[in-house]
C-alpha cells in the first residue's frame, strides 16, 4: 500500500499511523464510528518518561487501564 504523502507530513504534523492485527476493517470502522459519536471514550493516562518502568509493570501484570501516554 502506498500514501500519497511523504514522511516530513507526519513528523511535521504529528501523525501517527498506527495498525492492529486484531479484528477486520469493518470491526475498525464500527469502533470508530463509536468513539466518534461519543458512545465510547477512550481512557488516555499521561505518564512522565521516569514513569515508564511503572507503565510497563502494570501491562505485564494485566493491571493497566487504558492507554498510557508518556509526556515529554
Amino acid at each position: 500500500m502506498t500514501f500519497p504523502i511523504g514522511p516530513e507530513y507526519f513528523v511535521g504534523k504529528g501523525v501517527r499511523l498506527t495498525g492492529t492485527s486484531t479484528g477486520t476493517l469493518c470491526d475498525t470502522e464500527e469502533a470508530l464510528k463509536l468513539v466518534q459519536e461519543g458512545k465510547v471514550r477512550p481512557i488516555i493516562v499521561e505518564k512522565k518518561l521516569e514513569d515508564i518502568q511503572e507503565c510497563l509493570d502494570l501491562l505485564e501484570k494485566g493491571d493497566g487501564v487504558g492507554k498510557f501516554v508518556v509526556k515529554l
